[in-house]
């Protein structure tokens, strides 16, 4: 019984003392099956000699949340002495949100290797630029927590997990692409890493990381900065940071020989909370100087994008977001359709075939809003994907069973 813009209802946190009074009277009358049996079990705790607290919470398919703060509310709070919890869709969704967990660091450079600079000098919000080693590039990336966390040198353990370790996948979550596998950059990369590591400060553009919090102290007498990063995302230089690792990874002797001898300009920025989502958008698109960034990679963070990605993913099927992406882990998936696919799957559908190739980039930028988003911003017909995706390819298959389709492939 969905209204929207609804706001939880009065009455049925009155209604709710029926119970506590049934409760804090012992009188059980009326009630009976489970309710019956569980009210019976706090009837005997409360009796009990162990101290117990009742926490009430009002779930419900309301937009907005009771406010808890009423007069009547607090009268119902004080005559059974409750805790009260408001829980509505807008709580809900935060509880679930799409983002991962916050992913902290810490670091130390050297004071010649920090440059700080705001945007007016009563901005206290500051963002750095700095100068990395590759090792400690590769240790603040990693996907072993207390190794982000050491900002001392390593010990022979720990640099043996550094050895072993993989990047931390959620640090890419605000990057517009997954690895492109192919691409004549990573083999570059690859090859500066192994042959000349002292120059490759020179031959890259280095990584630009938006941050939530950004602490900064001096230490040693002012010789060196210790920097400590909270909830930070790499949204620019995923691929060569993701480079970097697989080199790590390739040989045991690269992170010694070769990561320790390379340096990396790292930017480190810190938005304002009013326009962080904007900026950190405006970050990803300006600062890509190797590849240009199309419309269609710069929707692969939108909101519905990641809706559709866990909708299909429950349905078995890998969604494929950004260019080069496989997703984490792949097993368990039955099926795997890219967001370009599907993009012209559901604009065929809405009587537009004829235009599903020869208008492939109005995809996501004239005609997006009509494929992926109502005017209500809610996904259309999100239950039908799956099945659109099935048909789509046994049609293929049904095609590509006919001699002329292979002909004219």
């Amino acid at each position: 019984n969905f209204k929207p813009n609804s706001t939880q209802s009065l009455n049925d946190a009155i209604i709710s003392s029926k119970f506590f009074h049934a409760i804090e009277s012992e009188n059980l009358d009326g009630m009976k099956g489970k309710i019956q049996i569980l009210s019976q079990k706090i009837i005997k705790k409360l009796n009990g000699n162990e101290p117990w607290k009742f926490k009430f919470f009002m779930v419900t398919n309301d937009l907005n949340p009771l406010s808890i703060e009423s007069s009547e509310i607090e009268n119902f709070r004080r005559c059974y002495d409750l805790e009260i919890f408001s829980i509505t869709l807008s709580s809900i969704t935060e509880m679930f949100s799409l983002r991962p967990l916050a992913i902290n660091a810490k670091l130390v450079v050297d004071n010649n290797s920090l440059l700080s600079f705001s945007r007016d000098n009563k901005e206290s919000a500051k963002s750095y630029i700095i100068k990395i080693s590759g090792d400690e590039l590769i240790r603040i990336t990693c996907n072993n927590k207390n190794l982000r966390k050491t900002s001392t040198p390593l010990s022979s353990e720990e640099e043996n997990s550094l050895l072993n370790s993989k990047m931390e996948f959620d640090l890419l979550f605000d990057n517009v692409r997954g690895l492109i596998v192919k691409s004549r950059f990573n083999k570059n990369i690859f090859k500066t890493l192994k042959n000349d590591p002292y120059n490759f400060f020179m031959f890259n553009n280095g990584l630009t990381l938006v941050a939530e919090e950004i602490e900064v102290e001096a230490i040693n007498l002012g010789k060196k900065y210790q920097i400590t990063l909270s909830n930070f995302q790499v949204v620019n230089g995923g691929q060569t940071l993701r480079t970097l690792h697989m080199f790590n990874n390739l040989d045991k002797q690269n992170l010694k020989n070769s990561l320790t001898r390379t340096e990396l300009l790292v930017r480190i920025f810190k938005p304002n909370l009013t326009d962080k989502d904007i900026i950190r958008n405006k970050i990803a698109e300006y600062t890509n100087s190797q590849n240009s960034i199309s419309l269609m990679d710069l929707k692969s963070l939108a909101s519905e994008q990641i809706q559709i990605e866990q909708f299909l993913a429950e349905h078995k099927i890998l969604y494929i977001r950004k260019i080069g992406d496989i997703g984490k882990n792949d097993n368990g998936f039955n099926t795997v359709i890219s967001m370009e696919k599907l993009g012209q799957i559901i604009f065929a559908i809405k009587g537009f075939p004829e235009k599903v190739s020869n208008q492939k980039k109005q995809i996501f930028d004239k005609y997006y809003n009509d494929i992926f988003v109502t005017h209500s911003d809610v996904i259309p017909d999100l239950d039908f994907f799956p099945t659109y995706i099935h048909t789509y390819y046994r049609l293929r298959n049904i095609y590509q069973g006919y001699k002329q389709y292979k002909d004219m492939e």
